[in-house]
Order: structure tokens, then C-alpha cells, then sequence
């Protein structure tokens, strides 16, 4: 057997999605026929939703004949039939070929008559896929297996090359010739075009004992149309790019052949293996998700009744929470609360360019913490608690960590929102715990009269919803969500996008100024007590408030301090730091052997 050159790569795993059980034995020995040896078949059958349950399984055991024919033409190729539920046709197929690594998509198409001569789902994936993409079209009275010969366009474009390749495996699963077909144009001699032809099929198995015409047109479409019968299978190669095929040449012979025809949509080669392992993972949104993803964004942006009033419980569950110090009452606030939806809003209306949407989900995050600013408040004033809770100053100072667990959030909330298939409200549970908790302790510590801790949950909240905001953007745009030119938009994305990416670094610099801060005071709280008090040592430090901090140290001591050395400690820890300090000081007894 003859071996391929290197620089014509084989499929080794091949997606065909497989809808008309009448269609299917076509394309899966057209799969089969040109997956390497080893490879792997994959026709997909896509549930978008429940059917009858006879008309199914009867489909299914028509594909699984299919499947098993075209095995028997490959027996060195693995075929199996594949099931998967998705959300649309496009997705289903786009998430197989991500999740099995495909090298190629082999996708049946019939005579359109939209602008693209493709179809909305073909113009998708061949917008999204990230590998190869196999077109082909049954002749009108001549199915592929009968197919007569081969017929190859080749030019001196690299993707002729493979193109040239796959009319060659085609017509050896066929058992019938190839003819490769060049068209010169009057500005070549044939010398000069027999000389092209000859590199493209040098080295190709096969390639020395095909058949090669020249001709003569500046017409390419109708030269080649003369060239092949409707009895023959063509095979064309085309650029790809936004989900169309845009030679000229293209659409004129799927307008006017009427015989079997292929058309390879080859993939932009990755620049390294990384790059392409990267392609896989990123399951890029095609046009109609993002404009279905808009036309969600338009809903959720909006102050509705429901927000309100979900708004309003979480702030009473969550205040009552912190007041109670009950960790599992807050996180069952988070799982009514709504503030995730107006959120991602906001991210969509920034990233595709939508101003109106932009403004409109913005008001809509306003009116959500009015109102939970409001009831927390009201809390405060009513209950007057004797002093905050552990609950309450946990919340007091944004660190790293909290911008952290808002940026991952805001991950989690954009990702969810752009896929259908991930329930969202897994991720507005992290979204709300990263902003409703810290919004009720600005209105509790503002109805009891503790400003500091008000305004330090405050930053903690500015700092949390705005790394939401701009990460969410992020995924969009990793996503592949675009500025929607195509319609009357205000495209200000740009400014937008800038202008939360500064405030969001503003914040995070605040927040790690203030890490720094806190990691600089309990050094010098370590510093002052081991100094204060000979034989003492700090084994650990926590802080909690500002105004008094409260202060936990856990210390060994030679002696056992007194009531009057804790009175001179917390004295020397409250000069060190510039603060009130309410001292509580844990002494860990030391226990050696007898004699040492």
C-alpha cells in the first residue's frame, strides 16, 4: 500500500450526523472511504425531542444497518452509532466533534435556495467546526455507490492537494477511476498547468494512474460542468470563512450539476498542537445562538415584578442569617436570589454592542440592591443587635480570595447563560453568594450604626459585582459573541469594555492594597505581643471588625500571662496598629518529658 505524504493529512475520527435513514448509507461510505486505516466513524443520531417511540426505534435500526454497510467496506475502520441529546441540531454536532476530537464532519446537504445555497444549519457549522468539513449532495438519479468516476477540480491552491487526495480514496472504495480536472485560463500555457496538476498528485497513492485533463476557459464552473457527467461524482475544494464557500465556481455548480457531488471545506491548519487542542475546548456560539443569546439578554434585562419580590426574600433570609450567625441560612438565601440575571445581561449587552441592553440591566442591578440595601436597613434598625456577628465582619474587607471566588463566579454565570444545555441556576447560587451577603451587611451595619463596617462590606460588594461584570464579558468574547453590526446598534462596546476592565482593576488594586495592609498589621501585632511580654510566642493571629479589631492570638509562654499582662498586650497591639483592640488571648500549655 501506497504511503500518504505528510503534508496531506487523513482523518482518523470523522462525525456524520445522520437524520434520513434514506441518506445515511451514502455518507457513511463516504466517511468510511476516506478515514484512515484504524480510524474511527461516528454517525450521530441528534434527539432534539421525545418522538414516537416506533417511527424512532425503526429509524435507529435503519441507521444501525447503515453503519454496519459501511463497516463491511472498511473493515479497518471502526463505524458506531452514536446518540446525543442537545438543545439544536448545530450544537449536538458541534459538541460530539469537540468532545471525541473529530477530524472532520461529513455533512449531507440538499438544494437550497437561501443566499448561501447551504442551509442555516450547514452555514453554522461550517462557521464553528473546528476541523475539516465534508459537504456532499446526492445526484438527482445517481446515488454515490454508483457513481461511474470520479472527477477531481484541481488547481494550484494547497487545499487541491488533499482535495485531489480525498477524489483518489473515494474512487478506490468505489473501485472506479479518477479523473483530475485543471482549467487554464489564458494567461498559462499548458505547459505551465500540466506542470502544476503533476505537483499536486505527485507522491498521492494513486496518483500516477489517474487520468489528467487540461482545458482551456476563463470560465472555471462551466469548463469543469462539461467535464463531469451526471453519472460521476465531483469533487471540488473551497475556502471557508464565516460559514460560507465563496468561490464563484462553488455556487455555479451547485446551481448546475445535477450528478453526486463533494465539496471539501478544509480548516484553517493550527499553528501548533496546543492551538489546536485549545480550538476543541472552546465551544464557540454560532450565529443564531448569539442572536437567540441577544434576544435573551433583552428579557433578562428587565425589572420585572418577580425580581423584586425575590430580591426583597433573599435580603430578609440572608440579613436574618447574618444576624443569627447561620452560615446554612445564607447560603439558602443565595438560592432565591435573582441578581445573576441582570448581570450577565449587562455582559451580553456590552460585548455584542448593545447599548440599550447595556442600560437597561444596569437600572435593573440598581433596582435589585436598592431594594436589598433597603430591607437590610430596616432589619438593622428594627433588631438592633448588641454587636455585629462573626457573620457580619467575616464580610468587612474584600481580600484576594473574595475577588477570586467573584471572578470564577462570573465565569460560571456566563458560561451557564451562553449554554443551554448547563442550568443556569447552578451558577447564580455562586453569583448571589458572592454579592448579596455582603450588600445586607452594608444595610445592617448602617441601621445599627457601624460605618466602618458598612463601608468596608460596601468596597467588598463594588469589588465583587464589578469582576462579575467584566469577566462575564470575557467569556462572551472567548465565546465568540460579537459587536451585531448587521443591525441598527450603538457600538460602543469598545469604551464599555474598557471602562469596566478599569474600574475592575481599580478595585482589585484597592483589594490588594488592603491585603497587604492586613498581612502588614498582623505582623506587627505579632511583633508587639512577643516584645510586650518576654517567654511569649505567637504561634497564630486572627482579625475580625475595625473599630474596635478584634483580636485572636494563640500563643505559648514560658509562664502563664495574667489579667494584667492581656490589659499591657492589648495596649501595645492597640499603639501598633493605630486601632482599637478588643484582645482575646488563647495560651496552648507546652508539655515536655520529665529531665528535659
Amino acid at each position: 500500500m501506497e504511503r500518504t505524504p505528510a503534508d496531506v493529512p487523513v482523518p482518523a475520527t470523522v462525525v456524520v450526523p445522520l437524520a434520513n435513514p434514506d441518506t445515511a448509507p451514502g455518507l457513511l461510505r463516504l466517511a468510511a472511504a476516506v478515514t484512515r486505516e484504524r480510524g474511527r466513524v461516528l454517525g450521530l443520531s441528534i434527539l432534539l425531542e421525545d418522538k414516537g417511540r416506533d417511527a424512532e426505534h425503526e429509524r435507529m435500526e435503519r441507521l444501525e444497518k447503515a453503519c454496519a454497510a459501511a463497516s463491511n467496506m472498511r473493515p479497518d475502520v471502526e463505524v458506531d452509532l452514536v446518540v446525543a441529546r442537545a438543545a439544536t441540531v448545530t450544537r449536538g454536532v458541534l459538541d460530539t466533534v469537540a468532545e471525541e476530537g473529530a477530524d472532520a464532519v461529513v455533512l449531507g446537504i440538499g438544494r437550497v435556495t437561501d443566499e448561501t445555497g447551504l442551509g442555516e444549519i450547514t452555514t453554522s457549522i461550517l462557521d464553528a467546526a473546528p476541523c475539516d468539513v465534508l459537504l456532499y449532495r446526492t445526484g438527482q438519479t445517481t446515488p454515490l455507490r454508483k457513481s461511474k468516476r470520479v472527477v477531481a477540480a484541481v488547481s494550484p491552491h494547497d487545499r487541491d492537494r488533499r482535495t485531489a487526495h480525498l477524489a483518489l480514496l473515494v474512487a478506490g472504495a468505489l473501485g472506479v477511476e479518477t479523473r483530475a480536472v485543471t482549467v487554464v485560463d489564458y494567461e498559462h500555457t499548458i505547459a505551465q498547468a500540466s506542470v502544476r496538476l503533476g505537483q499536486q498528485l505527485d507522491g498521492l497513492p494513486g496518483g500516477d494512474d489517474c487520468d489528467r485533463r487540461l482545458v482551456h476557459g476563463n470560465q472555471p464552473a462551466q469548463a469543469l460542468l462539461r467535464q463531469a457527467a451526471d453519472t460521476e461524482l465531483l469533487v471540488l475544494g473551497s475556502a471557508r470563512t464565516k460559514g460560507q464557500v465563496h468561490e464563484e465556481t462553488i455556487r455555479t455548480v451547485l446551481d448546475g450539476f445535477d450528478g453526486p457531488l463533494l465539496i471539501n471545506a478544509p480548516h484553517a491548519r493550527d499553528r501548533g498542537v496546543f492551538d489546536g487542542r485549545f480550538r476543541r475546548i472552546r465551544p464557540r456560539l454560532t450565529e443564531p445562538e448569539q442572536d437567540e443569546l441577544v434576544w435573551q439578554a433583552e428579557r433578562l434585562a428587565k425589572t420585572s415584578p418577580d425580581y423584586l419580590v425575590l430580591s426583597l426574600v433573599s435580603a430578609l433570609i440572608a440579613s436574618l442569617g447574618l444576624l443569627l450567625n447561620s452560615t446554612a441560612v445564607i447560603i439558602g438565601a443565595m438560592l432565591v436570589a435573582p441578581l445573576m440575571t441582570p448581570l450577565v445581561a449587562l455582559g451580553v449587552g456590552v460585548t455584542a454592542g448593545r447599548v440599550g441592553i447595556a442600560r437597561q440591566s444596569l437600572a435593573t442591578v440598581l433596582n435589585g440592591t436598592g431594594m436589598i440595601l433597603v430591607a437590610s436597613f430596616v432589619l438593622g434598625l428594627l433588631i438592633q443587635p448588641d454587636a455585629p456577628t462573626s457573620e457580619m465582619t467575616s464580610r468587612s474587607a474584600p481580600t484576594l480570595l473574595d475577588a477570586g471566588i467573584a471572578l470564577a463566579s462570573g465565569i460560571a454565570g456566563g458560561y451557564a447563560t451562553a449554554r443551554r444545555d448547563i442550568p443556569a441556576a447552578l451558577a447564580g447560587v455562586a453569583i448571589a453568594a458572592a454579592l448579596v451577603p455582603p450588600l445586607c451587611v452594608v444595610g445592617l451595619a448602617a441601621g445599627i450604626g457601624q460605618a466602618q463596617l458598612a463601608l468596608g462590606a460596601l468596597l467588598l460588594f463594588t469589588t465583587n459585582i464589578v469582576c462579575i461584570a467584566a469577566v462575564s464579558c470575557l467569556v462572551f468574547a472567548w465565546l465568540g459573541l460579537r459587536i451585531q453590526r448587521h443591525r441598527r446598534v450603538e457600538s460602543r462596546s469598545g469604551w464599555a469594555v474598557g471602562m469596566i476592565a478599569a474600574v475592575a482593576g481599580l478595585l482589585v488594586a484597592i483589594v490588594v492594597l488592603n491585603a497587604d495592609q492586613t498581612g502588614f498589621d498582623r505582623r506587627r501585632i505579632i511583633s508587639s505581643i512577643e516584645e510586650t511580654i518576654p517567654g511569649i510566642s505567637v504561634q497564630q493571629v486572627e482579625t475580625s471588625g475595625i473599630s474596635p479589631v478584634e483580636v485572636t492570638a494563640t500563643v505559648t509562654a514560658d509562664s502563664d500571662p495574667t489579667p494584667a499582662d492581656a490589659t499591657v498586650i492589648e495596649g501595645a497591639v492597640a499603639e501598633a496598629i493605630g486601632s482599637p483592640v478588643d484582645l482575646r488571648l488563647i495560651v496552648l500549655p507546652v508539655v515536655t518529658p520529665d529531665g528535659e
